[in-house]
């Protein structure tokens, strides 16, 4: 991608070029945002999205008849909760950004006790906190709304839910195996 100032200058000296007039600032610095918009929209397109491994973790938690056990995910950033998956795809568990601070700040700090004192609140339902292992992994549940499923890599937090009646250990698997896939990436 080029610098700020060559698209500064190669904006200027093209418009230059095509009207012989020089151009206001103004006139230039909206070229170049468009320009940067444009590739930040087409770049959105070719790249990835996070939300594929929604998808994933819901097929990694099917059990042998092939079963989900998982119907909502996203994954978080553990500075801040910041959300790397969307709230578009349609299995999304969407966390306020207020539930997101509180379980990323829990998972940065290690410090569980907020878990264990006023639960953990996902979409507006508060699930009781069950445990903790290896400051790593979180389970909660609340009866006739089924459990969480959360654990940490370097740099996410990924969290399921899984709905009552479902296999939780199944969504706890699903789980781990994404958390740990974004550990062995560094993330």
């Amino acid at each position: 991608m080029f610098g700020l100032k060559f698209l500064l200058l190669f904006s200027f000296f093209i418009n230059v070029l095509v009207s012989g007039q020089f151009p206001s600032m103004d006139d230039v610095m909206k070229r170049v945002l468009d320009r940067f918009e444009a590739q930040r929209d087409e770049d959105t397109r070719q790249n990835p999205s996070w939300d594929a491994y929604i998808d994933n973790l819901i097929a990694q938690s099917k059990d042998e008849g092939g079963t989900p056990n998982v119907d909502k995910a996203c994954i978080i950033g553990l500075d801040g909760g910041a959300k790397w998956t969307t709230d578009n795809h349609p299995n999304a568990l969407k966390l306020t950004q207020t539930e997101r601070t509180h379980i990323a700040s829990a998972f940065k700090s290690k410090n569980f006790s907020p878990f264990m004192n006023d639960g953990i609140s996902a979409e507006g339902t508060n699930y009781r906190f069950l445990r903790e292992e290896d400051a790593k992994k979180v389970y909660a549940k609340l009866k006739g709304h089924g459990a969480l499923s959360l654990q940490t890599s370097k740099t996410a937090i990924v969290i399921a839910h899984c709905p009552e009646g479902m296999q939780q250990g199944n969504a706890n698997k699903a789980v781990g195996i994404i958390a740990e896939y974004l550990e062995s990436l560094g993330m």
